[in-house]
């Protein structure tokens, strides 16, 4: 909790250069070194998280609108439900990201995803029931996709998977719109075919 929770009207925060002890950028109040969020705005353009936040907080955007956002090298860690019914159709996420959290991107309106191959598991629900997302690529060091990760992503046609994945977890594409999908020789797939 902060002094800025439950307040919608709150538009941005414009920092003072005098002020030692915080600072603001893009809209968003960060502790003074910028390692730490304290709070955000409610009238997000382009958003620009500096790599000196290596750890983005649970919930950071979630039910937020902003035009895109961009994680600057160096951010580590992108919590739970950080975009959970978000309204931001660009995320860009740099490869020193390591980590992300179950329900990260679900139910927001990002259309693509480039996922670093630093984030070896992609946790379960991550991308669960986005209706937007249209397209997605996992790259080399990615070694499993857990379950239910796009359930429901109704729109989306294409996922680039690397050979260096081995298990997909259940339900992982489902009701989804994929049109075609190559496996790696090794993959192991949980759960068994309806019929």
């Amino acid at each position: 909790d902060t002094a800025f929770d439950n307040t919608p009207f709150l538009a941005e925060f414009i920092g003072s250069k005098e002020n030692t002890h915080l600072a603001a950028q893009t809209g968003i109040l960060y502790d003074y070194s910028m390692t730490k969020v304290i709070a955000m705005g409610s009238a997000l353009g382009d958003v620009v998280v500096p790599g000196t936040v290596e750890v983005i907080p649970n919930n950071m955007f979630m039910d937020m609108s902003a035009d895109s956002v961009t994680f600057e090298y160096g951010v580590k860690t992108i919590g739970t439900n950080v975009f959970l019914r978000s309204d931001i159709p660009v995320i860009i996420i740099p490869s020193s990201v390591t980590s992300i959290g179950a329900y990260a991107f679900s139910d927001c309106s990002v259309t693509s995803l480039n996922i670093p191959g630093s984030v070896e598991k992609i946790p379960d629900n991550m991308a669960r029931d986005s209706p937007y997302l249209q397209s997605v690529i996992l790259n080399d060091g990615t070694t499993a996709i857990g379950s239910y990760v796009f359930l429901g992503c109704s729109s989306m046609r294409s996922i680039s998977i690397p050979d260096s994945v081995s298990t997909i977890g259940t339900n992982a594409f489902n009701t989804s719109a994929l049109v075609s999908l190559t496996l790696p020789d090794d993959v192991n797939i949980s759960g068994t075919v309806n019929s």
